[in-house]
């Protein structure tokens, strides 16, 4: 899990074995997205980006603060949004159809 503390470093990126955190640079939806965030389904538990994290923002979900227990939520929707995408990207959309539409419902400005 990542909170909003993220500043989109990507070390967390390069110390993922699986490559599950996302959206990288090179990826459509980086610069409408607040932060990054775990594909839940490919991430392995493994723990590798918690200590590579330089502002503390990656957490195991049972070690989520309870402040922070939201973005629980918008991982929630993240992956839901990506297993259902359809030929509709949402507005501001990048390729990979995340974007500044879709931040916007998650409470981001």
């Amino acid at each position: 899990m990542i909170t909003d503390t993220c500043t989109k470093d990507e070390l967390c990126v390069e110390a993922c074995p699986v490559d599950c955190i996302h959206p990288k640079k090179d990826e459509g939806a980086f610069e409408a997205a607040p932060q990054l965030y775990v594909n839940p389904v490919d991430c392995i538990d493994c723990g590798a980006c918690v200590p590579v994290c330089p502002s503390n923002s990656m957490f195991a979900l049972d070690e989520l603060p309870a402040e922070s227990a939201r973005f629980a939520e918008i991982q929630r929707r993240l992956l839901q949004l990506s297993q259902t995408r359809t030929e509709q990207p949402l507005p501001g959309a990048g390729p990979d159809g995340l974007g500044a539409g879709f931040f916007s419902t998650m409470g981001y400005a």
